[in-house]
């Protein structure tokens, strides 16, 4: 009999690979809206935060906007149940469709019984993974975890980062934490070798990295391609690259950006239809017969390609977004640059309080922080009385406002008051009001 291998004995690249429940797909689509109602009971009275929901006499809001655009086209058309394609929809999406729609999530859950496969994780919130620390970065895999699985009925294997933005110490977490595999671009990793599938070594073992084009990837929001025409670029682009690309997009480009008139869910048929049986007897052999191994590009993302980050940051190499105007575009930078080291200022100094006043408080925190799901779902107002301690609840609450202040969508947009701003820049006002730290006021 052949010897078992031991707990301790790392696995192969290929037996990483093995270990998925499900092979990975040509296609992955990122499913996501921020929270766009943040409301809080605090101090005997309740006020709002931010409210990004759009809604206006005659209009219902962006989510129900994308949801009935995309979201439900994509499931009532069985493209999220075709096994050439896997899809992440985040937490905190999901629970505002939960309150909202719920058949919508009803019909994932049966397409998922009568056999499809079930979705890519996600940590909750759309966070930007290297700005924060590796503690938080645990906290936050065990909320998606928890979350996913109450939702779906099993742990999730593999996960896609919000902005696919990650670093070594990301990767290391989620490890730890039990993911197997994680998609990224392919300018996010470096290897001797071709491939779209590699292997990561990191301090808590391997992970799996699904290697998304670039070039393809952007064609089918930004070009709006004919399929058999997409097919054949795809089929090009294997051959010159010598291995077959993965595509992976936001999933409100079908449907929302590209609109059904326009043919964006018959070009999506299509193109699966050409997965399948392929075009004039050529085809795209997505096994992967060789996993090679890789390193990370440290401190990138999916959407900022001038320096990784930057365009959260304020970095002045990056142009992402920017007004043409150097003087307008040096303006968004400061003010982008001023949230982000505020909020990590308040970050610093609301762990540090919490790690004085309650050791361990994380466990209790993720706790609390699960069961206020309801109330952000229905925008109702978030309430920590129930810790009982003033000192703790206001930290709780300045805790709560912070990791839904580093939403990343507040930082993408190259303007200084635009609408997504409303994010950190309110969650800042809420912080310093709360805690008393007149210093973290925005300054923009």
């Amino acid at each position: 009999m052949p010897r078992s291998k031991k707990e301790s004995e790392p696995l192969s690249n290929i037996e990483l690979l093995e270990s998925l429940s499900q092979a990975p797909t040509p296609i992955n689509l990122h499913l996501y809206q921020p929270p766009r109602l943040l409301r809080l009971a605090y101090s005997g009275k309740e006020s709002s935060v931010f409210d990004i929901t759009g809604t206006a006499p005659g209009f219902k809001g962006f989510n129900r906007q994308i949801t009935r655009e995309s979201y439900q086209p994509l499931i009532n058309k069985g493209i999220l149940a075709d096994p050439n394609v896997s899809w992440d929809l985040y937490g905190v999406t999901a629970d505002w469709l939960e309150v909202n729609y719920p058949d919508t999530i009803n019909n994932l859950r049966l397409q998922m019984d009568l056999g499809a496969d079930p979705p890519v994780g996600d940590p909750y919130l759309h966070i930007i993974f290297p700005f924060i620390s590796s503690d938080h970065k645990d906290m936050l895999l065990e909320i998606g975890r928890t979350v996913y699985h109450q939702r779906w009925g099993i742990d999730p294997e593999t996960i896609w980062l919000p902005e696919s933005a990650v670093d070594n110490d990301t990767l290391s977490a989620l490890v730890k934490n039990g993911f197997k595999a994680v998609h990224l671009r392919e300018h996010q990793t470096k290897s001797q070798s071709a491939g779209n599938l590699y292997a990561i070594t990191t301090p808590h073992g391997k992970i799996l990295v699904i290697s998304g084009n670039n070039h393809l990837s952007g064609k089918v929001g930004f070009d709006k391609p004919w399929a058999d025409t997409f097919f054949k670029d795809w089929l090009s682009q294997a051959k010159h690259s010598g291995t077959v690309p993965r595509i992976s997009i936001d999933g409100e480009t079908l449907g929302h950006w590209w609109k059904e008139k326009e043919g964006a869910f018959e070009f999506t048929k299509y193109l699966l239809d050409y997965l399948d049986s392929g075009i004039q007897d050529e085809r795209l052999n997505f096994s992967s017969p060789k996993v090679h191994d890789a390193h990370l590009q440290e401190n990138t993302s999916w959407s900022c390609l001038d320096s990784g980050l930057g365009r959260w940051k304020g970095d002045q190499n990056c142009h992402c977004e920017l007004p043409k105007s150097e003087h307008q575009a040096s303006l968004v930078r400061l003010a982008k640059k001023d949230l982000f080291d505020k909020l990590t200022l308040a970050s610093a100094r609301i762990d540090e309080e919490l790690d004085t006043v309650l050791p361990g408080w994380r466990t209790v925190y993720i706790d609390w922080f699960l069961r206020q799901r309801p109330s952000l779902a229905r925008g109702s107002a978030i309430s920590a009385e129930i810790i009982g301690d003033k000192n703790i609840e206001k930290l709780f609450l300045s805790a709560y406002i912070r990791d839904l202040g580093w939403t990343s969508c507040g930082w993408f947009f190259g303007d200084v008051g635009g609408f997504e701003r409303q994010i950190p820049t309110n969650s800042l006002r809420a912080i310093s009001e709360i805690m008393g730290w007149p210093e973290i006021k925005p300054n923009y």
